[in-house]
């Protein structure tokens, strides 16, 4: 039996490729943590859309945590706490 977060997630990438069908700006909020983003760039560059990305910095591990578990509150996909041994990785090196 398929999750709702895989399914919810095939949803996105469905309308993500309707809107590059029909050549509509567009925009997503994503951790980037799957290929399939960078082919979506590339996809949509050779397409003639301008791309940009934005990238946040937060101060502490513990702030991105508080921030996750905010959007988690408000109806967001649950956190994994694997996640938050990322963030400790990244500002540790």
């Amino acid at each position: 039996m398929e999750s709702v977060a895989v399914k919810a997630g095939r949803i996105m990438l469905r309308k993500i490729d309707e809107q590059l069908e029909r050549e509509e700006s567009f925009c997503i909020e994503t951790t980037l943590s799957t290929r399939h983003y960078g082919k979506l760039v590339e996809s949509a560059q050779q397409r003639g859309f301008k791309v940009a990305l934005f990238f946040y910095w937060l101060e502490s591990v513990e702030l991105a945590v508080r921030r996750v578990a905010q959007w988690v509150h408000s109806g967001g996909q649950r956190f994994n706490y694997a996640t938050q041994n990322s963030f400790e990785c990244a500002t540790s090196s």
